[in-house]
Formats: C-alpha cells, sequence, structure tokens
C-alpha cells in the first residue's frame, strides 16, 4: 500500500523499505543492456546509472532543497536545562522519493527517509556522526554555490563544537548559540529572553561563484530543485491557428542569489536575468537558445528525477515547432496535448535517454560542450527507454526471476523476429513471470487462449527479449499499463484496457457453451407462468426506500469517493456505483480494490472500503 495515500503522521520509512529491500525503490538491478553511462563514471562526469549519483549533482539539488537546522529545546534531563538537536533536512514531492533514496545511498546509506505531509517526504540526517563523517566531507569537497553556503559554514561549526561535547558547558553552549543567531532564522524569543547577551558571531565570507566555477552536474542538481520547462500557448490573433506557442526555461532563486544567476547565464552563454514576485529568475525562450543550448545540455547532463518527464514533453514540443509544425492545427493539438500530460503516439521525437551517451567531460572548469544534436531514431516504439531490458529471455530467465523479486511494475516481452510485442504488469513481476515460464501452464487453461502464449509456445523463449518499462508501487500497475498501453499497445494484447475484459471476442465454441440449454418455446411458457401473479416471490409486497437501501448495502461494498481538490465526500454501496460516480470501468476499480483497500485514482480521487 502506498504510505502517502492515507495521510498517515509523519513517521520513518526507511525501516520499511529495508524489508523491502531498497533496491526495490531505487532499482539497482539494472542489465547492462539498459544502463546508460559514460565511461569515465568519476567524480566529475556524469553517471546516469540508477544507483548512483554524481556528488556535484547531489550538493546542487542540496542547494535547492536542502536546509540546515540547530534546534534548542527546553530539556529537565541536560544540565543547562537545554537540548541542542542539528540536521540536514532535504525535502522533496513523493514522486521524487527514489531520489532521495540514491541521494542517501551515494551518501553512503546515512540518515532516514521519512513522510512529511500528504504529498511530500523529507532525507533528514541527525546523527552528529553521521553529520561530522560523511555529511561535512561532502559538502567540503562539494560545495555549495548558493548564499546557503553560509548557513552551512555555521552549521559546521556547531556539528563539531558538538561532536568535541563542548556545548555540554556553559561556555560551549552560548558560543553555539551565538553561531545560531547568525544563522538565517536565528535565535527564537524564548532563547533570546532567556539568553538576552547573545552576540551574533561574524557572518562567513561566501565567494561569489563564477562562470567557470559551475560544474554541470551541480547546475542538473540545482535545476532539479529549482528549474522548470515550460510550455506557454497564448493567443495571438496574426497566426492562422490563432495561438502563439513558445518554449521557456527558468530556474527561480530569491535576491540573494542574484550574483550566482548571472554566472549561470554566462555559463549557458543565454537568457536573461527577471524578476517576479521579489525573486530573480534565470529565463531563455529564445527557441535558437532552447534548442540549441538548453536542450543538449540537459542531454549531456541528464535530470535523475521526476522532472525529466517534463523535460521529455518539452524536447516533444521543441521538435514540433522546429519542423514548423505548430503552425498548423494538426500540430497545435500535438502541443496541447503534450501540454495538458496527455500521449502523443506518432511524435517521432527520440528518447531523452537515448542522448545521454556523449562521453563527459571531467574538468569542471571547462566550459560544458553542447555538439551533441537530436537524433531521429527511437528505441521501439516507446518513447522512454525501459528500465532494464533481457535481450534473450531463455538464458537470462534465472536473472529475470532473481531481480524482480516482490517487485511490481509494467513489462513488455517482444518477439526478436517479428517485432510484435505485448505489454503487461503485474503487483507480483517474479510470480508473473514464472507463469510465463512454465510451458505446460501456458498450454492449458485460459493461458492458451492468450495471443502471447502461444507466441511464446511457438517461436521459443530464446526469440523473445523482456523489457521492464517501469518499476512502480502495486497499488498503480493497472494506471501504469494503461499508460503504456496507450501510448504504444502490442499487437500481442487482445485487450485495449489494462485490468478489464472490454474488447475480447470470445469464440464461436465459447459462446455456444456460454449459452448453454437451448429450452423449447413450451418450457419457456411454463417456467414464465410459474412467476407470475401469486406465484412470484415478491407477490404482494411492498418494499420501502429504507429496504432498497438495506438490500443494496446487504449485496455490496460501502464506498467512500473523496474529491482531494474540493473535499467533497460521497457515499455509495457498490464498486459499481463508485464506478458510475467516477465515470470509470467497475472492473478496473474492482481489480484495484484487491491489492488495496484505499488508492487514489487519477492524482484526485481517494476511494476506500469502509
Amino acid at each position: 500500500m502506498d504510505q502517502f495515500t492515507l495521510g498517515l503522521p509523519s513517521r520513518r520509512i526507511t525501516s520499511y523499505l529495508c524489508e523491502r529491500d531498497l533496491h526495490t525503490l531505487s532499482v539497482e538491478s539494472v542489465s547492462s543492456e539498459a544502463r546508460i553511462s559514460s565511461p569515465e563514471a568519476n567524480e566529475d562526469g556524469c553517471n546516469v546509472v540508477l544507483g548512483r549519483i554524481n556528488p556535484y549533482y547531489i550538493s546542487g539539488f542540496m542547494d535547492a532543497e536542502g536546509c540546515f537546522s540547530v534546534l534548542c529545546t527546553r530539556s529537565k534531563k541536560m544540565k543547562l536545562g537545554w537540548r541542542l538537536l542539528v540536521s540536514l533536512q532535504i525535502h522533496s514531492h513523493k514522486r521524487d522519493l527514489e531520489l532521495l533514496i540514491k541521494i542517501r545511498e551515494a551518501l553512503g546509506g546515512v540518515g532516514h527517509i521519512y513522510e512529511h505531509g500528504s504529498d511530500s517526504c523529507m532525507y533528514r540526517v541527525d546523527s552528529l556522526s553521521d553529520l561530522a563523517y560523511s555529511i561535512i566531507p561532502h559538502l567540503d569537497k562539494y560545495p555549495l554555490l548558493t548564499r546557503k553556503r553560509a548557513d552551512y559554514e555555521l552549521f559546521k561549526q556547531v556539528v563539531l563544537i558538538m561532536n568535541n561535547k563542548e556545548h555540554l558547558t556553559e561556555e560551549g553552549f552560548k558560543r553555539v548559540l551565538s553561531i545560531k543567531a547568525s544563522m538565517r532564522n536565528g535565535l527564537t524569543d524564548a532563547l533570546a529572553e532567556t539568553f538576552p547577551n547573545i552576540i551574533p558571531v561574524a557572518n562567513p565570507v561566501v565567494e561569489i561563484p563564477n562562470a567557470q566555477s559551475i560544474n554541470p552536474n551541480w547546475l542538473v542538481g540545482f535545476t532539479e530543485g529549482e528549474g522548470c520547462f515550460i510550455i506557454h500557448v497564448q493567443k495571438h490573433s496574426t497566426l492562422i491557428s490563432e495561438k502563439a506557442v513558445r518554449l521557456n526555461f527558468q530556474i527561480t532563486r530569491d535576491e540573494r542569489d542574484k550574483e550566482l544567476l548571472n554566472s549561470i547565464i554566462l555559463y549557458l552563454n543565454c537568457g536573461t536575468l527577471k524578476t517576479s514576485n521579489n525573486c530573480k529568475v534565470v529565463t531563455v525562450t529564445r527557441f535558437e537558445d532552447v534548442y540549441n543550448t538548453i536542450i543538449p545540455f540537459f542531454q549531456k547532463y541528464p535530470l535523475q528525477g521526476n522532472k525529466k518527464l517534463n523535460l521529455i514533453d518539452f524536447i516533444n514540443a521543441a521538435e514540433l515547432i522546429r519542423e514548423k509544425a505548430h503552425l498548423t492545427s494538426e500540430g497545435l493539438g500535438k502541443i496541447l496535448r503534450i501540454k495538458s500530460g496527455m500521449p502523443v503516439v506518432d511524435l517521432k521525437t527520440p528518447p531523452v535517454e537515448a542522448f545521454f551517451t556523449t562521453p563527459l567531460d571531467s574538468d569542471m572548469a571547462t566550459t560544458p560542450d553542447y555538439s551533441c544534436t537530436l537524433g531521429t531514431e527511437c528505441y521501439g516504439s516507446l518513447p522512454f527507454l525501459p528500465v532494464v531490458v533481457y535481450t534473450n529471455a531463455d538464458s537470462q530467465k534465472k536473472q529475470i526471476l532473481s531481480e524482480n523479486l516482490n517487485k511490481a511494475g509494467v513489462y513488455r516481452w517482444k518477439n526478436t523476429g517479428s517485432g510484435k510485442t505485448y505489454i503487461g504488469s503485474s503487483q507480483n513481476l517474479t510470480k508473473r513471470f514464472y507463469l510465463y515460464f512454465n510451458a505446460r501452464g501456458l498450454a492449458v487453461g485460459s493461458a492458451k487462449n492468450m495471443s502471447i502464449s502461444r507466441a511464446l509456445l511457438k517461436y521459443g523463449y530464446s526469440n523473445f527479449s523482456l523489457e521492464i518499462l517501469e518499476y512502480c508501487e502495486p497499488n498503480v500497475t493497472i494506471e501504469r499499463e494503461q499508460y503504456y498501453l496507450d501510448l504504444c499497445a502490442g499487437e500481442y494484447n487482445i485487450l485495449t484496457t489494462a485490468g478489464s475484459l472490454k474488447g475480447y471476442k470470445h469464440s464461436l465454441e465459447s459462446m455456444l457453451k456460454m449459452r448453454g440449454k437451448n429450452h423449447t418455446d413450451e418450457s419457456k411458457a411454463l417456467m414464465s407462468e410459474a412467476k407470475i401473479g401469486i406465484n412470484h416471490p415478491m407477490f404482494g409486497k411492498n418494499t420501502s426506500e429504507q429496504t432498497r437501501v438495506k438490500i443494496s448495502e446487504a449485496k455490496g461494498s460501502a464506498i467512500k469517493v473523496t474529491d482531494l481538490e474540493t473535499n467533497v465526500e460521497e457515499n455509495v454501496f457498490s464498486i459499481r456505483k463508485a464506478a458510475e460516480l467516477l465515470r470509470v470501468d467497475h472492473s478496473n476499480l474492482s481489480k484495484r480494490f484487491k491489492g488495496s483497500n484505499c488508492f487514489i485514482l487519477n492524482g484526485r480521487y481517494k476511494i476506500e472500503k469502509l
């Protein structure tokens, strides 16, 4: 069950992840065919294997989303009556949970990941030893570039004082308060009242970074937190389509980091600095700069989190604009579909991951090379590179079964000879793959009627590759399968709706069996007369509305549907009624309830059994 769905109180989820094996979420078991990495893969190059993140990227992400906390709380157990707590915190949306897991692993597995509200999570390191021997050495070697560096230098002083136990003395404790007074949030009113003579220490002098001091991987991590890729569609009366399309890349920070943003503009050699709501914004809107500089940069130094999906849409729109397709109603329609998040199946834009193969510079002081350009080929029929590709299902059988143990996700069988495919999903991939590898099982029962079963038996496992399109939480497998079916349903897929028999046509033999016995007209007349008038079981009975509701409740399941945007709740007494209310297939809801009694539908509706 998705821990974020129920809005449970904040709690540590690292232990939960360890029980399931962190590899389940960080997907470290990526086969060599699906790994895309630089040969250098060192601390200055870029390694985009899912299990490892460049250290400069981590520092950039900390600059965007991290904070350093020095907290003083009253405690009768302490000699001075106060307890000091220090921590590094990195906040993120729950969609980037995997990113936080990878960051934690890259930092040596220190700290823990917690739920933080209904839609966010937090990575926190609060152990003195972990801060002193893992976090501080990392940030000293791969420094922060924003004004947050000043808070870090003060924070480091506090950690070192506490690590040496000096804060347990009155002198040491007041020294910590002097340092805390200079940090961004300063002293609380209670502390200032209790210790009125505290003098803040001088703020550390932070060197303003120039363009040459910016590492490209730091910039990617910083963009992951502070950047955005925007597709603007506005009215324009002079155009045939009456719509103007503009791409915009932005990085937003507060006034304190104005000099850094100017350095980023110099580093990229494009963009302007604007002011919006008391913030400074690096803005790149000129199409030539977007297409020839911004897009190639992020192809060479890839994003690691959920924002990569926005970049893919951004690139798809850029390709349409480059071909002038946005000037036609058809092309504009495609861009509007991209902007709304809907799949566009006939785009010829190659997958973003297919571009991340250029050898990367290891010298952080060099200007980035934007020589890589958009390609023209796509990986199969998918606009994404699969997470894992097993090129020979027969010889890699053991690897397939072991690497997908207790994992949920979407997979694709591909006939390497004909190119025909089949897309499916499972809450337990290994269990599902065991069924596929049971040749006898494929030849009997309902399995023998599946096209993929017949194809595997006919051509053999050695003529099939198996791709893991995506690992996901068990309660969203049907939703993710439907996404890929809409994107590029395989030739072996008989059904077009995930988790439903809609579209399936029974054979003539099956239909004859389902029809059962053919009664004569005489028999039908007798059966009808047997339930007419006083012979009908409900003859003379008037069922009240209250009784009808009770009957409905007894036959069905009480379901509560909550609109998370409007907070409007609706109670119904069957899954079918809930499906009618939400205008979805009731069999889809039934299947979702088998895995969980509570889940989120389409990111908006919370559905739970009462």
